[in-house]
């Protein structure tokens, strides 16, 4: 690290203490910081060149941190060069940390707006995997492009929320399907027939696993309902109210972070 990089170090130090500190997702940190000690690096990629330069218009000496799956570091921005070149200096790697307890949530194939909503709320609130799900009653057909597009609904969550170990998204099977393989853990399946919450809501066990359900649009049928009691699945009311599926996803989820 040459002087000029280390004089720029310490004075922006104490202006970033207060300082909104950006997230950007980048799937090179891993492998970029492996086995390396802190320093210069540069990083080629054509869309965090984009955002530094044109969208969040980052500025040298301004710092953020850059994350993939495993790992995070602390990037103070010295310049783009070229055409999507961003230099700067690293330090401070970290392995991504995960809310705890696990939760997984059986999330049934919504309306594109609707799923894209609903994996931005669980992303935020920790969630540690998503299930997707056919039902009697979802449409959506589950495509790549939609698994990619999920993918990047949930980074963005990420980089907004600072989860960096964002959800795993599951490509979807049929629910009764996924009903079959025993599972250990506590499940809660949401309904409006469900048992009041003064019922069911007990403090969250940190060493425990959670399942949560919530049905799709137009509901499950009577049969799946039977089948997610039969396999161990706890019926429970949220709200003496019907709510659309994802306000019911992001009340349960943010719940069962409490």
């Amino acid at each position: 690290m040459n002087g000029l990089n280390q004089n720029m170090l310490n004075k922006k130090k104490k202006s970033q203490e207060n300082k909104h500190e950006f997230a950007f997702y980048c799937n090179d940190v891993s492998a970029f910081t492996h086995d390396t000690d802190p320093g210069d690096i540069t990083f080629t990629s054509d869309e965090l060149y984009h955002r530094f330069k044109h969208v969040v218009r980052i500025k040298p000496g301004d710092s953020v941190i850059l994350f993939d799956k495993e790992h995070n570091i602390s990037f103070l921005f010295l310049r783009c060069e070229g055409k999507n070149k961003v230099v700067g200096i690293w330090k401070d790697r970290k392995v991504n940390s995960k809310v705890m307890p696990a939760i997984t949530f059986l999330l049934p194939l919504l309306k594109i707006d609707a799923l894209s909503d609903a994996i931005y709320s669980l992303t935020e609130v920790g969630i540690t995997t998503i299930q997707l799900l056919s039902t009697e009653k979802t449409q959506t057909p589950c495509t790549s492009k939609l698994l990619e597009k999920l993918e990047r609904v949930a980074i963005a969550a990420a980089e907004q929320s600072k989860d960096f170990s964002y959800p795993t998204i599951l490509p979807p099977v049929e629910l009764t399907d996924w009903l079959k393989t025993p599972t250990a853990g506590k499940k809660f399946h949401f309904d409006v027939t469900g048992v009041p919450f003064s019922s069911w809501y007990s403090p969250i066990d940190m060493h425990e696993s959670y399942y949560l359900l919530v049905g799709p649009e137009g509901d499950l049928t009577d049969v799946e309902k039977q089948l997610t009691k039969q396999t161990g699945f706890v019926a429970c009311l949220l709200t003496p109210t019907v709510l659309r599926s994802t306000r019911a996803i992001s009340l349960v989820s943010g719940l069962f972070r409490l």
